[in-house]
């Protein structure tokens, strides 16, 4: 009896020591194996969703280091912001080499090709246009900033040696004819697939005629890069000009394609400043001139563009506002409708200066207006829906907004500022 109990003992606790070993092997609950994840409509959409978050938008909403891309390159922003962020830490247009994201969406369709089988096949062709599409795009960003770039369409595994992973870069022109021709070989999968927020037929009609434009363009104006030493013997960059014609008929074909798809310019109002504002107000799926889209639902993906654009006597409980604000060439290159002319003026009469924000006076001569809204008055209606000026409304508010005063002094003007121009409008009333 006693051996018994003593073998019985052993037992158990060999027993225990199995389920105790196979206990101690967590299941990782907030992840899939790639079979899971390829197995299921769910699990290939959160791994496209992934890809879309990572695209490079080079005028997007996003902030970094308190300020918005969206305005790092454009009239809406100061010279700083261009030196500022013109380094090699990725930030900046100057730096994108994103050969991460170019493997992992190499690696995404080969998974879609191998290991979606369970997926019905229309489904799955779309799956893999719609990456197939994103490589595209990531290549176009890639030979618009860069250049010659090396085109890698096949996933690599390290080695001892990872010298014999090393690949030379293609021709400029060879990286735009990949974009063209891939475009071309997807164009059918995407069927009626009508999504403004993911691949389509109409995206890769618009991505094409874009790359094949801006191919063109290079090859049209060849032998003025040349005069400038822009083009490299090797074809690192400049595409030589016997293409010219080739890629912009190409251009104009996707664009008349594109059309036939029923994309058009919104023209849902009769007042054309009203017209213009509700075009990039209105929802996406009711606009016909949106193609491609990164929408904002205010919850799950948010942006904070109104927060500092908008005018601070408008601002609300926690907002920012007049963070962001146009410049007067901004203004300028809007025509005056009478004339039909867009004026090249500066701030100044005769020349431009450019002067020090910390001189308090100045003995140049400025151009003046006796109203602030006469800067603003009788130019293309599309100004309205791009600037909110003084004397215009916004949200049923006029606005008013001041920076400033220029007093005239002998030889030259003093500025002032301050917390309200109420505060100097008894002293300085009537004077510009």
């Amino acid at each position: 009896m006693k051996r018994k109990n003593i073998l019985i003992a052993f037992l158990s606790s060999t027993l225990f020591l199995c389920s105790c070993d196979s206990w101690l092997k967590q299941e990782n609950l907030m992840g899939m194996s790639e079979d899971e994840t390829y197995s299921s409509d769910a699990g290939i959409t959160s791994v496209a969703a992934n890809f879309y978050s990572r695209l490079k938008y080079w005028q997007d909403f996003n902030v970094t280091d308190q300020t918005y891309d969206i305005t790092r390159w454009d009239e809406a922003t100061n010279n700083s912001q261009y030196w500022g962020f013109a380094d090699n830490v990725g930030r900046n247009y100057r730096s994108y080499y994103d050969y991460t994201l170019v493997r992992e969406l190499n690696l995404h369709i080969t998974n879609l090709e191998t290991k979606a089988t369970g997926i019905p096949e229309n489904r799955r062709n779309y799956y893999l246009a719609e990456a197939r599409y994103m490589r595209a795009y990531v290549y176009f960003t890639l030979v618009t900033q860069m250049g010659r770039v090396p085109l890698i369409t096949e996933v690599t595994e390290y080695t001892d040696n990872p010298l014999t992973l090393a690949k030379p870069r293609n021709k400029e022109s060879e990286v735009y004819d990949f974009i063209a021709d891939e475009l071309d070989e997807i164009m059918a999968d995407f069927g009626a697939a009508s999504s403004k927020t993911r691949a389509t037929k109409g995206s890769a009609l618009a991505l094409k005629c874009r790359a094949m434009l801006y191919a063109g363009t290079l090859a049209y104006n060849y032998d003025k890069s040349a005069t400038k030493t822009l083009n490299l013997a090797s074809g690192a960059t400049g595409i030589e000009r016997s293409k010219a014609e080739i890629y912009l008929t190409k251009c104009l074909d996707a664009f008349s394609e594109l059309e036939k798809l029923g994309y058009t310019l919104y023209n849902e109002q009769t007042n054309r400043a009203e017209n213009f504002y509700q075009a990039f107000a209105v929802e996406p799926n009711n606009n016909p001139e949106i193609i491609l889209s990164k929408a904002s639902d205010g919850t799950n993906l948010k942006n904070e563009f109104t927060q500092a654009t908008i005018p601070r006597t408008q601002k609300g409980v926690d907002k920012w506002g007049s963070q962001i604000n146009p410049t007067l060439n901004l203004v300028n290159s809007y025509e005056k409708v009478n004339t039909r002319s867009i004026e090249d003026m500066d701030a100044y009469v005769g020349h431009e200066v450019v002067e020090s924000m910390h001189d308090m006076t100045s003995t140049y001569e400025y151009h003046i207006y006796d109203h602030a809204e006469d800067i603003f008055a009788g130019r293309d209606p599309r100004l309205w829906g791009t600037i909110i000026y003084p004397g215009s409304s916004f949200r049923s508010k006029k606005t008013d907004l001041q920076a400033g005063l220029a007093i005239p002094i002998t030889g030259g003007y003093e500025f002032k500022s301050v917390t309200s121009i109420a505060d100097l409008a008894a002293t300085y009333q009537g004077k510009r």
